[in-house]
Parts: C-alpha cells; sequence; structure tokens
C-alpha cells in the first residue's frame, strides 16, 4: 500500500533529522556562546557581543523549529495503527504528513541558506 510506504519513508527520514539538521552542532555552539557571555568582559565589545547574541537566538530557533517537526512527527506515527483501519483517519493522517514534509523540505532550504555569508544580496 502506497500509504504505508510513504511512512516508512518518513520514518526514516525523521530519524536523520537530527544529524541532518546538525542539532548536535548547534547544541554545542549554543553552549559556547552562553558560556561565552558569562565570562568576564564579553560585554566589552559592544559589536562581537550583538553578532553572539543574534546567532544564539537564530540557534534557539533553530531547534525550536526542528522540535517542533519531530512532534509532529512522533504524533502522526501514532495514528498509523488507526489509519490502517479507518480511511477517515488515514485520510487526515496522510494531509498531515504531506504538510510536514513540506515544512521539512522548507526547513532545509532555510538552514541552508542561512550561512554567514547567505544573508546578503548575490
Amino acid at each position: 500500500m502506497i500509504y504505508e510506504e510513504n511512512w516508512r519513508r518518513c520514518t526514516i527520514i525523521s530519524a536523520a533529522w537530527r544529524t541532518v539538521f546538525d542539532v548536535g552542532g548547534k547544541q554545542k555552539e549554543i553552549a559556547r556562546i552562553e558560556g561565552d557571555m558569562a565570562r568576564p568582559g564579553f560585554w566589552d565589545d559592544n559589536r562581537r557581543a550583538s553578532e553572539q547574541s543574534q546567532t544564539l537566538a537564530s540557534l534557539k530557533r533553530d531547534i525550536e523549529k526542528i522540535d517542533v517537526l519531530e512532534e509532529e512527527a512522533r504524533a502522526l506515527r501514532e495514528f498509523v495503527p488507526m489509519a490502517l483501519e479507518d480511511p477517515a483517519i488515514a485520510r487526515e493522517t496522510e494531509t498531515r504528513r504531506i504538510t510536514l514534509e513540506r515544512e521539512v523540505k522548507a526547513l532545509e532550504t532555510e538552514l541552508f541558506f542561512s550561512g554567514k555569508y547567505d544573508k546578503g544580496n548575490a
């Protein structure tokens, strides 16, 4: 059944998100920046402090977006057994799965083009 195949693919993809989106790297960078912010003299260089604060906020937003997508994937996986039994639940779950895949692709694109030199015009 195509429905089950789509779910297997979605489950495999969602299992790899933390690597694809480099969640571990982002968490390490958050910890590093927060450690730097706690050091004496960090706030003496306003420009650097501002840049680091913006980077920290951006990293935290990225992690939050990834967490929301993962939670949606977990919630949808719980519906799969019911969806296999009930066509109405299957349609709703499939619609939500398609939406989730679109949101993941949009986040991939956003994060791919969020490097240091990607914020300016070409």
